[in-house]
């Protein structure tokens, strides 16, 4: 000590002029990990605090995935010599966070992190956090002097109450200056309850962490303190539930140890520098195969695809659909150029492949190349490749895209219309070009069907409500079996205007015939529920007043649609209070009073709602005691379906949510009610 303070005494007696202060190695406030964590802000929930100089350069990345600090400190060509940082999260939810670097030059540092940096920050002259706006949610820099540059994210002002991890940090990064890094978090727990539901509230758990140098490797510190109010079997299921936050250390530790301490749990394990070198090995391996993984999901240059090798077609054919599906409209049509050539040099390779012919021409009508797509479909059906009705359509859906007369020309040449019929199914199908299959097979049906199916007979007061209008005539046809296919044709004298309803699997068409509107259907039985929709979709727009004619046909799958299992038609116009029918038949014949149907099958179904759970309730209000007992009797065999309760005259059936099962077992249920003698089923 005299030695010191006589050094100090002669070189303060040297020369005139001040001397430069002097420092003892040892002095209080040396260290700038400590200094920079005094001047994070208050109110962290959590915090940490590096000597990042005190590690080799070359070994700095091998600490990023066990660190706190996923950017600035440990990335390759950092400037950053130390480092604090403090983060919470407001009531939004949105987290903020302030960093403190400390460097040797701030032109250098702020030009790694404006260009070199992982994430994108914006250098500034003022905080832009004054008004917590839009700049203030980027990761933005600035400096506050010679040495000291802050970085930040998100607002902080002031201390928002709640834990303050931040002085916490300061005093262990000071207590432990051998460290490399420390940092506290305060983890919540979420609301905690015992087995009978008695709750301790949201605790949180403090999480330390100390990271320091040691010859070979690292030596890596955890302290859970978990909270003294908990009861213990509590702390025991907290304890063999969590996730440890550092799974990484665990699987690299040399050597790892776990007790438990009067507040909660202290980990300690060894790292080896040769360990964490494989590691970031491995996953640099990993990262690599997985950018080859991606680059093999990316689509080649089309100049560069062997036009000679089909499966590589097939491959790069699928990757530039996905990206198409994947972009917005203009790269959409950039992959769709590139797709159309791609495949136009493979069907130069492979002429008779119809499947690839197929390809080209959905992607020339996919650009609006009408013309081209009708004349690839033409080449196919002159060469006799593949089958020609499918070419056919091919060459009729391009040519919607060309213009009605090109279309008129084809369905009178394919068959499909003759004199002005052909005329005006042209210019329906060309408004409806961008969904043309669903449109022509509507236009067929609705030519088909107008000539089957028995003659409507007149019947006394039938209105139905309008949202249950086609499930009750639909059920009153007591078709049973799913494999079938389900027509429906509406006319009306009021007009409509062309456009398609219903979903892709069963679309509701409509179009304008002069004064008159059409609206055709077609839809499966395979999921029943759907009909609901599908007869919703099919009455709605209609003006009140407007007459219309329905037909109804079933018929299976690739039957002949001019001989249907089972056809309905009715007429009658749109009321006020519902759909007010005037005549209705079908063949076969069903054998019900069809002036009942409102009463036992319209206005239930009206009620039935739409829902998973709870189950929907059918109501029904009968005339005598007599019927209710009946019905409750009748009821017991569909239990599978119906749960019936009656209160005086009116009966109640909780129903399962399958709306087909429901109204089946419904209509066997209200059966003599509705019913004739001669009635019959239409079966498979």
């Amino acid at each position: 000590m005299l030695r010191w303070l006589a050094l100090v005494s002669m070189l303060v007696a040297c020369g005139s002029s001040p001397p430069p202060p002097v420092y003892r190695l040892d002095a209080p406030g040396r260290d700038t990990a400590v200094r920079l964590a005094r001047r994070l802000p208050p109110g962290a929930s959590s915090c940490a605090v590096a000597r990042v100089a005190e590690l080799a350069e070359r070994r700095r990345q091998l600490l990023r995935p066990i660190s706190s600090f996923e950017l600035f400190a440990w990335d390759p060509g950092s400037p950053v010599l130390a480092i604090a940082q403090a983060s919470r999260r407001g009531v939004d939810g949105r987290e903020s966070r302030r960093i403190l670097v400390h460097v040797d030059d701030v032109a250098e540092a702020r030009s790694w992190l404006v260009d070199g940096a992982r994430v994108s920050v914006k250098w500034v002259e003022e905080d832009p956090c004054v008004g917590d706006g839009r700049e203030c949610r980027r990761w933005h820099a600035r400096s506050l002097d010679p040495h000291t540059i802050e970085i930040g994210r998100g607002a902080w002002s002031g201390h928002e109450g709640g834990i303050d991890t931040t002085r916490r940090c300061v005093d262990l990064a000071a207590r432990r200056a051998d460290a490399l890094e420390v940092a506290i978090e305060r983890q919540g727990l979420g609301v905690v309850v015992d087995d009978l539901g008695t709750s301790f509230g949201a605790p949180g758990v403090d999480h330390v962490v100390v990271t320091s140098p040691e010859t070979l490797g690292i030596r890596w510190e955890e302290d859970l303190e978990l909270p003294s109010e908990l009861p213990l079997e509590v702390l025991e299921v907290l304890l063999e539930t969590r996730e440890d936050s550092r799974s990484s250390v665990i699987a690299l530790a040399a050597h790892r140890e776990s007790r438990r301490t009067g507040g909660g749990v202290h980990t300690w394990a060894r790292i080896r520098w040769e360990d964490m070198e494989l590691a970031r090995d491995d996953a640099e391996r990993m990262r690599e195969a997985r950018a080859l993984a991606e680059r093999a999901r990316l689509p080649i240059p089309v100049d560069q695809v062997d036009a000679t090798d089909r499966a590589l077609i097939e491959r790069q054919v699928a990757l530039r659909r996905a990206r198409m599906e994947q972009s917005g409209p203009e790269a959409a049509r950039e992959q769709a150029e590139a797709l159309r050539t791609l495949l136009e040099r493979a069907a130069a390779v492979h002429p008779d492949d119809a499947e690839l012919v197929g390809l080209l021409v959905r992607a020339l009508l996919e650009l609006g190349e009408g013309e081209e797509a009708a004349s690839w479909a033409s080449r196919m059906l002159e060469a006799s490749i593949g089958d020609p009705e499918h070419w056919r359509q091919s060459r009729r859906r391009a040519l919607a895209a060309v213009g009605p007369e090109a279309l008129e020309d084809a369905l009178r040449s394919d068959g499909l219309a003759r004199g002005r019929d052909a005329e005006l199914a042209a210019e329906v199908l060309v408004a409806h070009a961008a969904r043309y299959d669903a449109a022509e097979a509507a236009w067929l049906a609705s030519r088909t069907f107008a000539r089957v199916g028995p003659r409507p007979a007149p019947v006394r007061s039938l209105t139905l409500p309008s949202t249950s209008f086609f499930e009750t005539l639909w059920t009153a046809m007591n078709v049973e079996g799913l494999a079938r296919s389900l027509h429906v044709v509406l006319t009306t004298d009021a007009p409509m205007e062309p456009r398609v309803l219903g979903s892709a699997e069963a679309p509701i068409v409509s179009w304008p015939e002069g004064s008159r509107g059409v609206r055709v259907g077609a839809s499966t039985l395979t999921s029943p529920d759907g009909l609901h929709g599908f007869g919703r979709a099919l009455t709605m727009g209609l003006p009140t007043d407007a007459r219309f004619e329905l037909v109804i046909a079933v018929l299976p799958f690739g039957g002949d649609p001019r001989h249907p299992d089972a056809v309905l038609r009715a007429r009658g116009k749109v009321g006020a209070g519902g759909v007010e029918l005037e005549a209705v038949a079908a063949t076969p014949n069903v054998g019900l009073r069809w002036e009942t149907l409102e009463r036992y099958l319209g206005r239930p179904f009206d009620g039935l709602e739409a829902r998973l759970f709870p189950p929907p309730d059918l109501e029904l209000e009968l005339e005598a005691d007599a019927d209710v007992e009946r019905l409750l009797e009748r009821a017991e065999d569909e239990d599978a379906a119906l749960d019936c309760r009656a209160t005086g005259l009116r009966v109640r059936c909780q129903t399962t949510p399958d709306r087909d099962v429901a109204r089946r077992a419904w209509r066997r249920v209200v059966e003599p009610w509705i019913g004739r003698p001669d009635r019959t089923t239409t079966r498979p």
